[in-house]
């Protein structure tokens, strides 16, 4: 049941209580990584996807899994799999899902992307005790730098992770971007189970097809993940996502490779990483 407010108890409120108007902007934001970090992985990512009416979206899946009877969490790692190769099924699904994120009003995707070779993230926490929470935290605040506007609130909501009982990542993040923009920009941070909710499989999604594009540098036919890239790459307009910074013309995609210049391979679709 709504009830309306009483104009007479607004008006009796402080005058801080009152300094956000009721269409104050706001968004939510969905934060996951791809790799570890470390050197086993090459590349460690962090993607943000950003939705100013993120019920929206999320019902448009829904609906999009109900016509497609797709009851499974769409997860990067799953394609090319023994059990999803040969199947069309969870291939038109995932491309179906990304014509959904461009066909949408007010979204945005960025991802940093740290070639580990050419440089450790974890380097300037040398002798932490959790220098790779505090490398993944760092990354996480670059990113979402990019994406919250000088205004606007903001929740985030980020995939699940294990971390030590002494890591307050959440806390942490929360209190570094509200600082680094002197004003309450982010009011909360939870982290959840990525199967809760499609949005964070979104992410997925597209930070693994980004990474891929990276990782290879040129055209790998057949796969169901090169299938995915080469769907992605045509929505953005462009042929790779390098060199680095490659952007979306509509602004809604951004792809950061954060590392020292490559060389590039023979057959490479891009210029060497900026």
């Amino acid at each position: 049941m709504h009830y309306d407010a009483d104009p007479m108890v607004a008006s009796s409120l402080p005058a801080s209580s009152l300094s956000l108007a009721p269409d104050h902007p706001t968004a939510t934001l969905f934060l996951d990584e791809t790799g570890v970090v470390d050197q086993r992985d090459r590349y460690f990512g962090i993607g943000v996807l950003k939705l100013v009416d993120a019920a929206q979206l999320i019902r448009d899946v829904q609906h999009l899994r109900d016509q497609h009877e797709f009851r499974e969490e769409l997860h990067w790692s799953t394609f090319d799999k023994a059990p999803s190769r040969g199947s069309s099924r969870r291939l038109e699904f995932a491309k179906n899902v990304m014509d959904l994120f461009f066909a949408a009003d007010e979204v945005h995707f960025c991802c940093h992307i740290a070639d580990q070779q050419n440089g450790d993230v974890r380097a300037q926490f040398k002798g932490h005790a959790h220098a790779g929470e505090r490398a993944y935290e760092q990354l996480a605040f670059r990113v979402l730098r990019d994406v919250i506007d000088e205004t606007e609130v903001v929740a985030i909501l980020a995939d699940r992770r294990s971390t030590s009982s002494a890591v307050a990542f959440e806390r942490d993040l929360k209190r570094s971007i509200n600082t680094a923009q002197g004003r309450l920009a982010v009011a909360s941070v939870c982290r959840i189970d990525s199967r809760a909710t499609d949005a964070l499989q979104v992410v997925d999604l597209l930070l693994g097809a980004a990474t891929l594009d990276l990782r290879q540098g040129r055209t790998e036919s057949g796969s169901q993940k090169q299938l995915l890239l080469e769907h992605l790459l045509g929505h953005c307009g462009c042929a790779s996502f390098r060199p680095d910074g490659r952007n979306d013309p509509r602004g809604r995609w951004r792809v950061h490779l954060l590392g020292k210049p490559r060389k590039t391979r023979r057959g490479s679709r891009g210029k060497s990483s900026r």
